[in-house]
């Protein structure tokens, strides 16, 4: 989703409501993209105004550790300033929500905190004063979950996401072109024999349903400990094995802790 922004925006170092300043530019968040005063997506003759910087369109990505305070202005004591809330660095970009129903805050907590900015495209602010100010909400909110949307929100809510998409489990082929995705950025020679393995031998005999994280974690943790064994040969069974028997936790290992 991130690949189907190509262009560039302009992002303010801060704004000001009834003299307080509160801060935008978040180096974290905001990548500055080099002047090309030709570039057709600035649509302005020769140049913008220095109060703004130009940036890729910014993508907010937050998990488990989202509490609603984030979602308001915040005073930061140490450096005596005003910082602006998630959703407004994440003006005209992306703002994800990743492990939904995993925060610290209630899901229907975040869901009503969404309501009226998602229909209006308009979000309201407090200041620590009391002031309310009106702010833009232009953004694409993405919810991720692998929990039952139906058990996180009403189906009231749910109609307001309109685009739903739903990731099931994995045909052979799909895992092995993840599989061979992964080889490539680790540098790991791929093997269409360990393949075959690891889904036949490992998924298919203890009957563990393909899922699009398990190529990834798989074999980044069989080639952690070929590393740490050597680095000498290549890639064996045995430490895809290895990687299996620590990532799946076995019901018989689970008793044994329990009785302990």
């Amino acid at each position: 989703m991130l690949k189907l922004f190509d262009d560039s925006c302009l992002i303010p170092y801060a704004i000001e409501i009834d003299g307080t300043v509160v801060s935008v530019f978040d180096p974290l968040i905001h990548h500055p993209v080099e002047e090309i005063k030709t570039n057709p997506n600035v649509l302005l003759d020769d140049d913008y105004d220095a109060r703004f910087v130009r940036c890729e369109r910014p993508v907010v990505i937050t998990g488990g550790e989202l509490g609603m305070e984030m979602l308001e202005v915040n005073y930061n004591p140490v450096l005596k300033e005003y910082q602006a809330p998630l959703q407004l660095k994440a003006n005209n970009g992306m703002f994800i929500i990743d492990d939904m129903g995993r925060q610290r805050a209630t899901p229907m907590e975040i869901f009503n905190r969404w309501i009226v900015p998602l229909e209006e495209h308009t979000d309201y602010l407090t200041l620590s004063a009391g002031k309310h100010v009106q702010t833009p909400f232009d953004q694409v909110v993405v919810f991720s979950s692998n929990i039952n949307p139906l058990d996180l929100a009403d189906e009231a809510f749910l109609r307001r996401i309109g685009y739903k998409v739903y990731f099931g489990f994995l045909e052979p082929n799909e895992y092995e072109q993840i599989w061979r995705q992964e080889c490539a950025e680790r540098d790991i020679p791929f093997d269409p024999e360990l393949l075959h393995y690891v889904l036949y031998q490992l998924h298919g005999t203890k009957g563990v349903a393909l899922r699009p994280c398990h190529p990834r974690d798989l074999l980044g943790m069989a080639w952690d400990r070929f590393l740490y064994q050597g680095g000498e040969g290549h890639l064996m069974p045995e430490h895809l094995d290895w990687a299996w028997s620590s990532y799946f936790v076995a019901l018989d290992a689970q008793k044994q802790m329990t009785e302990r």
